[in-house]
């Protein structure tokens, strides 16, 4: 019988937010590096650009390195050490989405779609973020919640309808993020090489919904380590 290739999404905070805090929260951070430990990945990957490889794993090698204030080195970092991997791999590719694109796209919502800014509007007061009052691991158990990403996914795609003058600027939008999640997608693909190997992606949240479907359609079983 063939054995699924696997992979564990771990959807995640931009820790650089909030750097001041995170500094007080190593034990918590430990915490959550440990109780990934136990899924036994093979490989980690991160939300680090591809032609960054060289340097990204050259940083990884350093016997007495100083984690900077990102998940990529709090989290992928101590996790890919403690489980003695020899390398790091970097799956992102920023494509053409630029920020003035997600600028662009919420002014018109705000002026012209209330419904679409309602759900911005309830997705946001949900979100989750690092807090001085929750614990790390609980954050993340929160923020890879099935219905916080059901809701994201549904946020995501109410934006195809969204025109300023005519110009459809919410698919344009959505076409650009697509673009992007089937370059990691194949990013992913290309680190992949036996049957029985489980790779560890660290990506920011809002990735979930579209990475989930393109594994999971291309038989990769799709695991949410804190489901």
């Amino acid at each position: 019988m063939t054995i699924k290739k696997e992979i564990l999404l771990v959807g995640t905070m931009h820790f650089a937010q909030q750097g001041n805090l995170i500094k007080e929260k190593v034990l918590e951070i430990l915490e959550v590096v440990n109780y990934l430990d136990r899924c036994r990945p093979t490989k980690i990957a991160v939300e680090v650009n591809k032609s960054e490889a060289k340097s990204l794993n050259e940083r990884f090698r350093k016997e007495d390195i100083i984690f900077k204030n990102d998940e990529v080195e709090q989290i992928g970092f101590r996790l890919a050490k403690q489980l003695k991997h020899p390398y790091i791999y970097p799956i992102n590719w920023e494509g053409s989405l630029t920020e003035n694109n997600m600028l662009d796209l919420h002014q018109v919502i705000q002026s012209n779609y209330p419904d679409i800014q309602k759900k911005i509007s309830d997705f946001t007061e949900k979100d989750v973020g690092i807090s001085h009052d929750v614990r790390l691991l609980e954050s993340y158990q929160q923020l890879n919640n099935t219905k916080i990403l059901k809701d994201l996914e549904a946020m995501y795609l109410s934006f195809v309808v969204v025109e300023d003058n005519y110009e459809p600027i919410g698919a344009y939008f959505l076409t650009k993020w697509i673009e992007r999640e089937m370059m990691i997608f194949k990013h992913i693909e290309e680190i992949s090489e036996l049957e029985e190997e489980r790779t560890l992606l660290i990506v920011g949240s809002d990735h979930l919904w579209m990475l989930r479907k393109l594994l999971e359609g291309n038989g990769w079983g799709v695991i949410n380590p804190f489901g």
